[in-house]
């Protein structure tokens, strides 16, 4: 075992002083908020200058009040946000006008699309927003709202009802997310409660991946130039893997502390009240768990291949792994406790990121936790022992990539 240590010492300071270890930790965070925040902020940011919109209203009865409703609406610097200019037509010439308004915004001419309401003898009253593009959602919002509202008043008004009362009917009450735990209850806010699951489980996949990676690309250099050949000589294949996995844990631990010191310099107070973050002390065990499992796996592929490309295609088979629950965190987060869900809990490449996220939105027993983490300290045990048995002969194994039968009289030897 003392080779082991020694094994991780030299891989742990070897990774920590390299420029890729430094550039993880600093690239990492910052391409995650790119991409977390990004597609927010382009959806949000509004636009630089009025819209070109007009109305056919082939019913002649909400084309003064919409565009009334909407002339009111304003851009960020205060310029109105639509630009209605009337469309006039005689009653027998909606087709006709139409058509021509489709010309005019296929072919950009002026419109930037234009607002078209009509009857249907058999599904009634019809709005439609017709544009080159599938239409901007704050705008399709907007025009949704303002004409729904118009269609209501006009409805309350025909039935002679007070204003008082159009007002109450009018007037939505917005539906508040309680989740009731043992200490009582708590409000909760789903798009915050995703979020901040999504970095958990994200930094996890990260890690996975970046550690992984780096691992099988530094076992096909060590095999390439006989570098291995030479390790080998002076400690067993048992000690190099043992060595190389608690070096590599070592150091994703630093790259945590790195983190979690820069999260709470910036983010204390949230970090605080997020409740995704209030389980750390049973998120760290899943953690630390998971990449346990996934890292002993990399170790074992990662012997047998001798090239950068067969690298890749190993790396890429195990990323799907790594990448299915993540896939389905909505679905997870929404029914915590389906039993497919409570199922993929329990199996171990599913059992960490599916945890972690049903641990944010619902509670779950003691019990349940000691048996995932149970079964994953059992997988973490077969995975090394199989892995082992691997890393022995395929580390000095040279040419093709072994056979699933050549695999498995290795497991047998």
């Amino acid at each position: 075992m003392k080779k082991a240590f020694e094994v991780a010492k030299w891989e742990y300071l070897q990774k920590l002083l390299s420029k890729e270890f430094i550039i993880s930790v600093v690239l990492t965070p910052v391409i995650f908020i790119v991409f977390s925040l990004l597609p927010t902020l382009l959806a949000d940011k509004d636009s630089d200058a009025p819209k070109a919109i007009t109305i056919l209203d082939s019913t002649g009865l909400y084309e003064s009040d919409l565009r009334n409703a909407l002339e009111m609406e304003k851009l960020e610097d205060g310029q109105p946000r639509y630009l209605i200019p009337k469309t006039v037509f005689e009653p027998g010439q909606v087709t006709a006008t139409k058509k021509r308004l489709d010309d005019s915004v296929f072919n950009n001419k002026v419109l930037e699309g234009y607002i078209y309401i009509y009857e249907q003898a058999d599904s009634g009253l019809q709005l439609e927003y017709r544009s080159k593009s599938m239409g901007n959602f704050r705008d399709l919002n907007i025009i949704d709202s303002k004409f729904n509202n118009i269609r209501r008043e006009k409805m309350l008004k025909k039935e002679n009802l007070s204003q008082g009362l159009l007002d109450s009917l009018t007037k939505e009450v917005d539906l508040r997310s309680v989740k009731i735990t043992l200490e009582g209850s708590e409000k909760i806010n789903f798009q915050t409660q995703f979020f901040s699951t999504f970095v958990i489980i994200m930094a996890l996949f990260f890690i996975i991946m970046f550690t992984g990676g780096s691992l099988v690309r530094s076992l096909v250099e060590e095999k390439s130039n006989r570098l291995i050949e030479i390790i080998l000589s002076s400690c067993r294949p048992d000690d190099l893997l043992m060595g190389k996995v608690m070096g590599l844990t070592l150091l994703v631990l630093t790259q945590l502390g790195i983190w979690a010191l820069l999260a709470f310099g910036y983010a204390g107070p949230l970090i605080a009240t997020s409740s995704a973050f209030q389980n750390l002390h049973i998120v760290i065990p899943y953690f630390l768990l998971a990449f346990l499992f996934y890292v002993s796996i990399f170790v074992g592929v990662g012997s047998i291949v001798n090239t950068e490309q067969e690298a890749q295609q190993i790396t890429s088979y195990l990323t799907l792994l790594i990448i299915f629950p993540v896939v389905l965190l909505m679905p997870i987060i929404q029914n915590p406790d389906q039993e497919l869900v409570k199922i993929f809990a329990y199996i171990p490449f599913t059992s960490p990121l599916v945890m972690i996220a049903r641990m944010n939105v619902v509670h779950i027993p003691l019990h349940e936790h000691l048996i995932a983490m149970g079964i994953l300290i059992l997988s973490i045990a077969l995975v090394i022992k199989v892995s082992v048995k691997i890393f022995r002969i395929g580390i000095l194994s040279y040419g093709k990539i072994p056979s699933f039968k050549e695999l498995m009289n290795w497991l047998r030897s």
